[in-house]
């Protein structure tokens, strides 16, 4: 007895056209957030976030406002879709 094998392996589910467009990235403008700080108005860029040693800073350069730091913790959020 004999079985007959495809001409071709299957495509594996990830080839499926549906479920690339469920995984697909959408594209979307960058998040800045506007804050004040040492005397400047300035933005914070929630997409471009990295970790830093804290031996790496050596002074305190300035501080934010609680109003700029909630601000900023709900830009956070939506970029890591907490």
């Amino acid at each position: 007895m004999f079985i007959k094998m495809p001409s071709k392996p299957p495509k594996p589910l990830w080839w499926w056209p549906e479920f690339l467009h469920a995984i697909a990235a959408k594209p979307r403008p960058p998040l800045v957030i506007p804050v004040s700080c040492l005397g400047k108005d300035v933005v914070a860029v929630c997409d471009q976030i990295r970790s830093v040693d804290k031996s790496r800073f050596i002074k305190e350069a300035g501080e934010l406002s609680k109003e700029d730091m909630k601000k900023l913790d709900e830009g956070l959020k939506v970029v890591l879709s907490l």
